[in-house]
């Protein structure tokens, strides 16, 4: 399991980054489900504690994460919520 301090030492200066509160927002989520999936070890990848309550994870693995989604049938669920985040 990650520690604050080993995920402190592994993120790159100048890296761009979304908060686990504006991701959730972003794909219409719980902020619980995104907890969820990471002790399940699904979602985007790279994601760091910068403390007990506050979660990074880095821009460019959700942009990932969400090409692959849009890429497979298993992604539904986002692709839709996207959809409509995007014409509102």
């Amino acid at each position: 399991m990650k520690t604050i301090d080993d995920a402190a030492k592994q993120r790159p200066a100048g890296e761009q980054s979304i908060s686990a509160v504006a991701l959730a927002k972003r794909w219409g989520l719980k902020t619980a489900t995104l907890g969820k999936w990471r002790r399940l070890g699904k979602g985007p990848r790279g994601w760091y504690p910068l403390s007990a309550t506050f979660i990074l994870y880095p821009l460019a693995e959700v942009e990932r994460f969400e090409a692959e989604r849009q890429r497979s049938t298993e992604g539904h669920v986002i692709e839709s919520r996207m959809r409509v985040e995007a014409a509102g």
